[in-house]
């Protein structure tokens, strides 16, 4: 049996919750929030006593084993590298740092300490993304790439409105790139490796944040388009193109 512990009382950790209460080893027995009340009315949600809304008293629980962190991303690197600092294991949400320097303390930690950390990126451990996997070889040699996310915020119109909520908040790690975007990079690299080079152009709203984008990668062989947005909706499908046949992807994010 795991004992997990959860970072992040939001819908993610819902649904999280759902799919893990599916695995017979698994076994929430904890529940952390900045305020003691919240803690207490998500672990009475889910049938949990313990309960904490300090991060230190967690790290220092020996009822844990495991913690799966859905915080705002600006938190990701800090609260994951306390926990394996005492010998937690961390399941953390995409994406997993705010930058390389950050991770890099991150995996420095997981191998000081002999813990596993994992980012919890499900979509290229789906069967839709193994088929995709599967069918390269027909397309014969690839020529282009272009994969789309482009989803309107249900939070964009406050922001029109002056109401300045996390989602559209520049110190917070949420750019369109670190919150869309990532479901375009990360079965791109996981399907053809890094590129040779990269160029990118961001739309940037009036307080500094990157609301969309689109990178240009360039491979030996193949040039890969990746766009995304928060303001703005796309229904185009995502494709891979090869001199034998294209490969159309319904929905790259979960396709």
């Amino acid at each position: 049996m795991i004992r997990f512990a959860v970072i992040g009382t939001n819908t993610i950790t819902d649904k999280f919750l759902q799919a893990a209460s599916a695995l017979p080893d698994f076994k929430l027995c904890a529940v952390y929030s900045r305020t003691l009340a919240r803690a207490q009315e998500y672990a009475q949600k889910n049938n949990v006593s313990l309960v904490f809304d300090s991060l230190e008293a967690l790290a220092n629980s020996d009822q844990i084993d495991a913690v799966y962190i859905a915080s705002p991303n600006f938190c990701h690197a800090a609260q994951s590298i306390l926990m394996m600092q005492h010998h937690k294991h961390v399941l953390c949400e995409k994406p997993i740092a705010s930058n390389a320097s950050e991770f890099q303390q991150m995996y420095d930690t997981a191998i000081k300490n002999q813990v596993i950390l994992l980012e919890a990126m499900r979509s290229v451990f789906s069967p839709g993304f193994a088929a995709i996997r599967s069918l390269l070889p027909v397309l014969g040699t690839i020529r282009q790439v272009d994969f789309s996310f482009c989803k309107y915020s249900s939070r964009y119109d406050h922001f029109k409105e002056g109401i300045i909520e996390n989602a559209f908040h520049p110190a917070l790690s949420n750019a369109a790139l670190m919150d869309i975007g990532v479901y375009c990079v990360h079965p791109l690299v996981s399907l053809f490796g890094m590129p040779a080079s990269i160029q990118s152009s961001s739309i940037f709203l009036s307080n500094g944040f990157e609301g969309a984008g689109t990178v240009l990668l360039q491979y030996p062989d193949m040039q890969a388009t990746l766009r995304y947005s928060k303001i703005s909706d796309s229904y185009l499908p995502s494709q891979i193109q090869g001199e034998a046949a294209t490969l159309l992807i319904d929905k790259i994010q979960d396709p």
